[in-house]
């Protein structure tokens, strides 16, 4: 059942007695007055809470810029802004570690129901701070949707630039897509994650993409993801190679004024787009002396996890490339990889929240909830 309709003096009186946000209750001063007024909405029960470190530099200073003014979740901007961001950067930042060749990647779906999910809210509002940050996208670079396996290598490889962001806003469809009897689509997109060479051959012609550098954006409904996922995609990698995030509105958010999405994020968004710019250069980063040591910290920490969580290591590195490259910095510090983990832990948990019956037979329900066991930090440090 959606809120009861309110007056905006019962709103500004329920949420002055409450203590919320309310400026401007005095409508009369100006035609233009700056209002803005704001309500928290519940979400569902057992939905994840991300930790602060998932915020961390200027992805989290952008989306801060814009959540006073949006109802989408955060961490769905956050998510949408990780997604573009990754291809945007390109094939350039790589790192090495035990022999993981990692690349800034990032295959993203939010989940969430429909309309109170927000999720075609967070993708517009995390293309208005890429479209203000300065970045230019180059020609094709937002795709929509994926046609078929055999399409995907035919519109990479009349591209000048092979990065490419495809947005997916029906999932299930996709999935619906992949079932059918000699689809190709599914091996393509799990080439496209480990950024291996596509091809295409017909009798007439034979088509190839050996650099493509492509992030992929989903948005599907816990219903659909439970009920159109096949035994298969969690065999092959296909479901693992996406990073999910539950989103949900978290709040009701009217204002009037002069100002507009563009103004609000203007600032935060060219800071990103300096780093945006900046890490499109070929390099290859390290962990600094400390960030070794937080990695096997994490390393010989990890939890049991299920099928749709159990790439664990390459995502976390992954996402620490991507939060390092955006700070700016020129190693994989501790708070890239405590940002990466953060956002992997909400990773964890909207599994749980999404599939409950997705998890491992030793799994707990909620990162929150691990108790690490085995052998120690300690003693794992001393063996290296």
């Amino acid at each position: 059942m959606g809120p009861c309709p309110i007056t905006f003096e019962e709103a500004a009186n329920a949420t002055r007695a409450l203590g919320l946000h309310m400026k401007g209750d005095d409508m009369s001063k100006q035609a233009q007055k700056e209002r803005t007024w704001s309500m928290p909405v519940q979400p569902p029960a057992g939905f994840p809470v991300p930790r602060p470190e998932v915020f961390h530099g200027p992805l989290g200073a952008a989306v801060e810029s814009i959540q006073s003014y949006t109802e989408a979740d955060p961490v769905g901007i956050l998510g949408c802004l990780m997604a573009e961001c990754s291809a945007l950067i390109g094939r350039g930042p790589k790192l090495n570690v035990s022999g993981l060749k990692v690349a800034a990647r990032l295959f993203i779906m939010l989940v969430g129901p429909t309309s109170e999910g927000r999720k075609g809210t967070a993708g517009d509002n995390a293309r208005t701070i890429i479209s203000m940050s300065g970045v230019e996208r180059p020609e094709g670079f937002l795709q929509r949707g994926f046609a078929s396996g055999e399409s995907v290598v035919e519109t990479l490889a009349t591209l000048d630039d092979r990065r490419a962001m495809f947005r997916q806003d029906e999932m299930a469809g996709l999935l619906v897509a992949m079932n059918r009897e000699g689809s190709t689509l599914s091996a393509v997109i799990r080439d496209l994650w480990d950024g291996v060479t596509i091809a295409h051959t017909t009798v007439a012609d034979h088509k190839q993409v050996d650099d493509a550098h492509v992030s992929v954006l989903g948005h599907i409904t816990p219903e659909e993801l439970r009920e159109r996922l096949r035994p298969v995609d969690y065999a092959n990698g296909l479901a693992n190679r996406f990073l999910i995030l539950a989103v949900h509105r978290r709040q009701m958010v009217a204002w009037t004024g002069s100002k507009s999405l563009d103004a609000i994020c203007a600032e935060a968004a060219e800071k990103l787009g300096v780093k945006v710019l900046a890490g499109q250069v070929e390099k290859t980063y390290d962990l600094s002396d400390a960030g070794f040591k937080r990695w096997c910290e994490i390393y010989a920490n990890a939890p049991s996890c299920s099928m749709l969580s159990a790439r664990r290591e390459p995502q976390l590195l992954r996402l620490a490339l991507v939060y390092a490259v955006l700070d700016g910095s020129n190693t994989i510090e501790v708070c890239h990889l405590d940002a990466a983990l953060a956002f992997w832990d909400y990773v964890v948990d909207s599994v749980a929240w999404a599939m409950p019956d997705a998890k491992g037979p030793s799994e707990p329900a909620r990162a929150s909830d691990i108790r690490q066991s085995g052998i120690s930090v300690e003693e794992f440090l001393a063996l290296l």
